[in-house]
């Protein structure tokens, strides 16, 4: 199962979606209430073949939200096993 990892990642992808004018992404006054966590990509599909439409859970209690990102952003994230490939994207997205 792919996901994105960690807050800074979320509000990067978050941003880029909204440059692009996707349908889908967060409101950005309610980006920074959500906690720093790896955020699991639950449903994935492409959208108008320019995207991909992803449903990411937020929190334990299971709030979800869909983003749309790019297939070259959907491309980059990790896997839940791919550890290496995690950090290395987390700290594309710390400088």
């Amino acid at each position: 199962m792919k996901y994105i990892p960690g807050h800074a990642m979320l509000v990067g992808l978050n941003n880029a979606a909204i440059r692009a004018n996707f349908n889908r992404a967060i409101d950005e006054t309610r980006i920074d209430d959500i906690k720093d966590a790896n955020y699991p990509v639950v449903l994935s599909f492409p959208h108008n073949d320019s995207e991909m439409r992803c449903e990411i859970v937020l929190n334990k209690d299971g709030d979800k939200v869909f983003l749309d990102m790019s297939f070259d952003a959907w491309g980059v994230l990790p896997d839940d096993g791919d550890v290496d490939k995690a950090a290395q994207v987390r700290m594309s997205f710390a400088t």
